[in-house]
């Protein structure tokens, strides 16, 4: 059987204390919450600029998956990625300009 590398669930949660606010979408979504605060307590960002980075490197990931295995043939794997410990370091990672993975990419479904 063929099968693509994709994103088939994302949830996103608030970070605060005492806020249980969580939502299922689609990842492709993921930069409309990008600096949003949450619906729900209004603080906070649901999307930090850390979480972005994290996007666009999960995307080129995804995409290089793809380009290596474009008949699906390899084994695939499932994943959970959570980006809460990028939002207790000091300082965001950043990626160069001239890396593939500051411009995003494609997001395959």
């Amino acid at each position: 059987m063929s099968e693509k590398c994709e994103a088939k669930e994302c949830h996103i949660r608030c970070d605060e204390p005492g806020c249980a606010w969580e939502y299922e979408m689609d990842f492709a979504d993921i930069p409309k919450w990008h600096k949003k605060p949450c619906p729900k307590c209004g603080n906070g960002e649901i999307i930090s600029d850390s979480d972005m980075v994290a996007f666009r490197l999960m995307v080129a990931i995804i995409d290089a998956s793809n380009e290596i295995d474009p008949d699906g043939k390899l084994p695939r794997v499932n994943a959970h990625v959570d980006t809460r410990v990028l939002r207790e370091t000091s300082t965001p990672p950043t990626i160069p300009a001239d890396n593939p993975c500051a411009g995003g990419g494609s997001v395959s479904r």
